[in-house]
């Protein structure tokens, strides 16, 4: 049995592609930084991370945030590498690889000192084809899962309808995979009230 994470990673700021920190509160515990995933990581000690993102997604900064890797400029030098794909490549013209995914799949497993993470490849979901795509990627997230899997499910960030989709396969595989899986929760960081509701700006929802 492990606990597995599956999250969406969006773009960011469009500027400098990043994520503002926020400090996310779970229970009574608190936790500062720029990704919730890693909020989560550390509040419900998670054993493997299913990432997926898009062409765009800044892949760069899961790897940057993750790292472990002593060699600074090592590590500067491979985020360069895959933030110049991502800003050459587009929509429809995706030059991230499977190497690029699989560094960073990497990097994450030995952050979590757990083997199992990986790393996925969305369409934008516009058409009928792109949509069968990101269907047949969660099928395969569903190969992955094992008898005792514990799911928690991150739909912060990308786009709702990615969220949404997101939701209705992890419920699908629930309902329907002849494996053991539960989904122990769905979270939600509520950063887009920023300044408007001070009550809720620090905290983690969830289902």
């Amino acid at each position: 049995m492990a606990k597995v994470l599956i999250t969406i990673i969006g773009t960011g700021n469009p500027i400098n592609r990043s994520y503002k920190p926020a400090l996310y509160k779970i229970g009574d515990k608190e936790y500062e930084t720029e990704f919730i995933a890693k909020a989560l990581v550390q509040h419900y000690q998670i054993d493997k991370i299913f990432m997926l993102g898009t062409a765009k997604s800044m892949w760069e900064e899961v790897y940057l945030s993750f790292s472990k890797e002593e060699d600074q400029d090592k590590m500067l030098s491979r985020a360069g590498k895959i933030e110049e794909k991502i800003k050459k490549g587009g929509y429809d013209k995706c030059l991230i690889d499977e190497g690029d995914l699989k560094l960073i799949s990497n990097t994450i497993e030995e952050y979590l000192g757990y083997q199992g993470s990986k790393c996925y490849l969305l369409k934008y979901g516009l058409n009928d084809q792109e949509i069968m795509e990101n269907f047949n990627v969660f099928l395969e997230i569903e190969k992955e899962l094992n008898d005792g899997d514990e799911i928690y499910l991150d739909i912060t960030h990308s786009f709702r309808s990615l969220a949404i989709f997101q939701y209705m396969m992890i419920n699908f595989a629930e309902n329907v995979s002849k494996k053991d899986i539960k989904i122990k929760g769905i979270f939600y960081g509520m950063l887009d009230v920023y300044g408007q509701i001070l009550k809720i700006l620090k905290k983690l929802y969830y289902y």
